[in-house]
């Protein structure tokens, strides 16, 4: 809680100094200094006009963070319905509602990914964006199952998934997942895209160069980097992801259920606040405005954490047999995939969140250049022969005859 309370006082003051210096600038920005000009170019106000471009792969990338906010709705829903008692202990039970749950819960992930992917001028239909996104992650879920079930299938004293079974989640995949993550996409077509308040330029901004020693410096050297802040999520979770993985191993059901909620407000409040002060810091400041992929990926960092802690529970328990070590890995994996699309797309999602609303401040800046851009081209119809001189030099005019008519009212 310490932690958490003193990350997010950083990016209060990160908000207050940026945003109100700025406007300072911009009260102070009549007397056109160079001084002030050069403040004003320099830094996070430098990339005002390509930090909303759109990334590369932006099919991939809505894909992603559509399918990370399904599974963190899905366990939310879980975990709620288990504090009010609405869950069995039993874990057959306890886990057959949860596939229930997480097949009508995706028209999350059908939202998510068609709005993201409208927002970034996608072209595709609804129908295909709401396909793959309902297909792509239960495949990848299936082929990891399938590959801890393989020992099973090979031990005859053992047993693996019956046939009836998977022709029952193949039915609820038909029936109920695929229908709602189309039904998702469908809404999220008639809903407007994401307003960004800065239009990207038609020329890209170069990325100032940055040497191997820094970029050492900012991942490992720093205790500002991503690999030893990002640590603190995991940290705030890892009591509750000890017992979990125990009682799993060991064959005890797991009942926190009220307090692994809470662990999980803590955890994704501390993850937004830890990402906003990467973003900002690393990648702002920096003037690298092709900040969506290298958030997504370095939000995923406590999954990583995840993983490597699982290997090392593995190293403890000595796994006899091999069968029991690809069944351990397996489920190790699809966990690591799991925590990776959620923690990244709750970063990616607080980063777009600040982004947005730190640019804000421009957003009247556009709307002058637009109305001037404008008043421009009435004039050219207008009078065809002029110069571009002549042209700027009448707007010049017109906006100022239109400013002392307004003095003169007022």
């Amino acid at each position: 809680t310490i932690v958490l309370v003193v990350l997010t006082l950083v990016v209060g003051c990160i908000w207050r100094r940026n945003i109100s210096g700025y406007q300072q600038l911009r009260v102070d920005d009549e007397e056109e200094t160079p001084q002030n000009v050069q403040q004003t170019n320099i830094g996070w106000k430098a990339i005002r006009g390509d930090v909303f471009r759109p990334p590369s792969q932006p099919l991939l990338l809505s894909l992603l963070c559509g399918t990370g906010a399904h599974l963190l709705c899905c366990m939310v829903v879980v975990f709620i319905l288990s504090c009010i008692r609405l869950y069995p202990s039993q874990r057959g039970i306890f886990l057959l509602r949860s596939i229930l749950v997480y097949a009508l819960t995706g028209c999350v992930n059908g939202f998510v990914s068609m709005r993201l992917y409208k927002s970034f001028n996608g072209r595709r239909n609804f129908t295909f964006v709401g396909t793959i996104a309902g297909i792509w992650f239960p495949v990848v879920a299936l082929a990891l199952y399938v590959c801890a079930m393989i020992p099973r299938y090979l031990d005859e004293n053992s047993y693996g998934l019956p046939v009836m079974d998977f022709v029952v989640l193949c039915f609820i995949w038909l029936l109920f997942l695929l229908p709602m993550t189309l039904a998702g996409a469908f809404v999220a077509r008639r809903t407007p895209p994401v307003r960004f308040p800065v239009k990207p330029n038609e020329e890209t901004r170069a990325i100032p160069p940055i040497t191997t020693r820094r970029c050492l410096g900012i991942l490992v050297c720093n205790p500002m980097s991503p690999i030893s802040l990002l640590l603190w999520p995991f940290a705030s979770m890892f009591v509750e992801y000890y017992f979990a993985v125990h009682s799993f191993l060991d064959g005890y059901p797991f009942n926190w259920f009220g307090v692994s909620l809470l662990v999980i407000v803590v955890v994704l409040a501390t993850t937004v606040a830890t990402c906003i002060i990467l973003h900002f810091f690393i990648l702002l400041k920096c003037e690298d405005h092709k900040w969506w992929w290298k958030v997504y990926v370095m939000a995923s960092v406590p999954a990583w954490y995840t993983f490597f802690y699982d290997l090392v529970v593995e190293n403890q328990i000595h796994l006899s047999g091999t069968p029991t070590l690809i069944i351990y890995m397996s489920y190790s994996v699809l966990q690591f995939v799991s925590f990776f699309l959620m923690f990244a797309f709750v970063g990616f999602a607080a980063c777009l969140w600040f982004n947005i609303h730190l640019y804000k401040v421009f957003e009247n800046d556009e709307g002058q250049l637009d109305s001037v851009i404008e008043l421009a081209q009435e004039l050219a119809q207008e009078t065809p022969g002029e110069t571009p001189q002549e042209l700027v030099q009448n707007v010049e005019t017109e906006t100022s005859k239109e400013e002392e008519t307004k003095q003169e009212i007022v």
